[in-house]
């Protein structure tokens, strides 16, 4: 649980600096209702961080967007956090605000993305296609 906690803090971290987002500090996230982080047009943003696909569905707090990244080790042992997808307000709206992501999908974004993941963070099996 607290490794979790780690990749999600980093993942918020990294991904907020790089696209310039207002990250809010985890005490004010524990309230209710509250993001984690701002646009910069004040738009809601939920972020989370995966090792590797666990689930079909993640639940968010209500938002105008959410990304679900990838924390990843490449080929040369660095750390790397690569966006998987990007969830615009109607869409979560649609799935009672939770984050809908297939095995099939997660494998597409992560084989066709700008980085190169290594294959150990693909998703084995496909019961959800």
């Amino acid at each position: 649980m607290i490794q979790d906690r780690y990749v999600g803090f980093v993942g918020e971290i990294v991904f907020c600096r790089e696209r310039g987002l207002r990250r809010l500090y985890r005490s004010d996230t524990l309230v209710e209702g509250l993001p984690d982080a701002y646009g910069p047009n004040n738009e809601r943003i939920e972020i989370k961080t995966r090792t590797g696909y666990y689930a079909f569905t993640i639940p968010v707090q209500p938002c105008d967007q959410a990304y679900l990244l990838l924390s990843y080790v490449d080929a040369e042992g660095q750390e790397r956090i690569g966006v998987v997808y990007e969830y615009d307000k109607l869409n979560l709206q649609s799935h009672s605000w939770k984050m809908i992501i297939t095995k099939k999908i997660w494998n597409l974004r992560l084989q066709k993305g700008a980085y190169q993941v290594p294959e150990s963070y693909l998703a084995k099996g496909l019961t959800h296609t």
